[in-house]
């Protein structure tokens, strides 16, 4: 039998860091539960804009949307792709 390791999950107002990339800086985890039809709508607007992840997209999207774009990581940076919101 393989034992399977246990993976805590990380508390809300505790500060993450990417795994891959370049270094973003300093996040937070923040877990949501939309309606299916909005997971569908961010997920597939996600893939048209060319982010690597829907989680990037959307933390892409909250920046945006209280005015640091300088903190946007991929979301409108990739050359010739819509930024479509």
């Amino acid at each position: 039998m393989t034992e399977l390791g246990h993976t805590q999950s990380l508390p809300l107002d505790q500060d993450t860091e990417a795994q891959a990339g370049p270094y973003p800086g300093r996040r937070t985890l923040v877990q949501t539960r939309p309606h299916r039809a909005v997971w569908t709508a961010v997920h597939e607007r996600q893939k048209r804009a060319g982010v690597s992840s829907v989680s990037q997209y959307v933390a892409d999207v909250l920046a945006m949307h209280v005015g640091r774009e300088d903190l946007v990581v991929e979301l409108g940076r990739k050359e010739g792709l819509p930024l479509a919101m």
